[in-house]
């Protein structure tokens, strides 16, 4: 997937990360999923695609059931929500408009809220 990267400070579970361009430099960490892409500035300003993409870097299948954005976007993970080894999950703004962009489903729709196109802190944390 394509997209576009400002200058933010992310905390992932409460640890820190830098993401400056393309570069990300996590200071430490407790889970193998991380946010792996933001896409924050559609092509077309009435686009409903803004999207956050995870990505479970571990060996094993993580529950996200309970985690939530707590900055940012509003967005809760319900219950039985998995993300498998070395897979991807995308939430995005608009489930049937990200799917018509993208030609791929979204696991989940933002409850409110929309990316900054000037930079943000997003905050995930676990349940």
């Amino acid at each position: 997937m394509r997209g576009k990267f400002p200058t933010l400070i992310l905390k992932l579970l409460g640890m820190v990360s830098c993401l400056q361009g393309f570069l990300c430099t996590q200071t430490w960490a407790t889970s193998p999923v991380v946010i792996n892409e933001i896409h924050y500035d559609p092509d077309s300003p009435t686009s409903l695609t803004e999207y956050i993409e995870l990505y479970n870097t571990g060996d094993h299948p993580v529950d996200l059931s309970g985690w939530y954005f707590s900055n940012g976007l509003t967005y809760a993970f319900p219950e039985s929500s998995i993300i498998g080894s070395g897979e991807y999950l995308v939430i995005t703004q608009n489930l049937t408009q990200f799917e018509a962009e993208f030609e791929f489903a979204a696991y989940g729709e933002f409850m409110e809220g929309r990316l900054s196109n000037d930079g943000e802190t997003i905050t995930l944390r676990d349940s």
